[in-house]
């Protein structure tokens, strides 16, 4: 999941490095717009592509904190947007859109495929289910058990 967070990382930042090339291969097709108006409007649609990007970046960090964590459910979204994105490639591509190269995602999709085994897998079950955190501590204060984040008395 960390290579998936660093991959839009990597994307987000390409973009501003390369901006004026974005720009100028960027194509805009709505009707009643001038040349003018749709060049005018280039920057804007690309800031607002640079802004979910950097938004779904940021939320699947917190994902990977919370799956870390042993959150269940932040490992079932991680995997359903995993699924999400998977399913779009392959009905894009079947349906006769882009071919799926290193030029166009198939690093990403490759990570997403990996991420989803991987949380898919029963260890990583057992992982999210196993208690954590502050439940841990009031388990272990409610059975007597002292932990060492608790201070020991001293003889």
């Amino acid at each position: 999941m960390l290579f998936r967070v660093i991959a839009g990382i990597v994307t987000v930042a390409s973009i501003f490095v390369l901006w004026d090339q974005y720009l100028d291969e960027a194509e805009l097709d709505i009707s009643g717009m001038t040349p003018a108006e749709i060049d005018a409007a280039k920057p804007i649609v690309l800031w607002i592509l640079v802004v979910l990007a950097s938004a779904s970046v940021l939320m699947y960090i917190v994902l990977v904190l919370l799956v870390i964590r042993g959150s269940n459910w932040a490992r079932i979204t991680t995997m359903a947007f995993g699924s999400i994105v998977i399913i779009a490639s392959a009905i894009d591509y079947f349906d006769g859109g882009s071919q799926i190269t290193l030029k166009t995602n198939l690093f990403g999709l490759s990570l997403d495929i990996l991420v989803l085994i991987a949380l898919s897998s029963q260890s990583a079950r057992k992982w999210s289910r196993l208690p954590h955190g502050r439940k841990y501590r009031r388990l272990l204060a409610a059975q007597g058990v002292a932990t060492q984040t608790q201070s020991q008395p001293t003889a």
